[in-house]
């Protein structure tokens, strides 16, 4: 069945939403030590690298992304 672009926008969305959580707590488990670079500036780059590769993984090979926003589709259909 034809899904609207807009509902396949809204789930994409929220896949890409799930796995920049999921690599941003993936992140936090990497022991900091003193020797690191750290400073705010890496935390806000790391943090925009992060969403785009999750929003480029979401779109990704062969539009399925990792089948999350197909299953969010699948049961959005079957409840209308």
């Amino acid at each position: 069945p034809e899904v609207p672009p807009e509902v396949r926008a809204a789930a994409e969305g929220m896949e890409a939403m799930f796995l920049n959580y999921l690599m941003k707590v993936m992140r936090e488990t990497v022991p900091k030590n003193e020797m690191d670079l750290e400073s705010p500036a890496t935390e806000i780059y790391r943090g925009l690298l992060d969403a785009e590769i999750a929003d480029r993984a979401a779109k990704g090979p062969g539009q399925n992304g990792i089948g999350l926003a197909e299953q969010i589709i699948a049961y959005l259909d079957s409840r209308s």
